[in-house]
């Protein structure tokens, strides 16, 4: 007997801007199930909305519930480069603001 190797699946949204998959959050993967097990029809599931941000190219857009596809392999892991410096230059920046105003 041959044993198949299983297809990673997730439920995600394609980014508005780069197009790429986001895999969804584990509350609106609840919405759906919830849905489901209600009865509710497809065109209340689809009133439902929510914000997402993109793991490749860190822009946040509004999505609908109606947008969800069943996207193939893995999640894409999110991309920290540069992000971490960013802030902390930022409040390494305003240090001097905050003794400026309390002083």
């Amino acid at each position: 007997m041959v044993l198949e190797k299983s297809q990673d699946r997730y439920r995600g949204v394609l980014c508005n801007f780069c197009r790429q998959p986001i895999p969804l959050p584990a509350i609106v993967n609840r919405w759906g199930a919830e849905a489901q097990v209600a009865g509710q029809g497809a065109l209340e599931a689809a009133e439902r909305s929510f914000h997402i941000r993109c793991r490749c190219c860190e822009k946040e857009a509004s999505y609908r519930s109606s947008d969800v596809v069943e996207v193939q392999g893995e999640p894409r892991l999110r991309n920290f480069r540069g992000r971490a410096g960013e802030r902390s230059g930022f409040l390494r920046g305003h240090g001097d603001l905050a003794k400026a105003a309390n002083g």
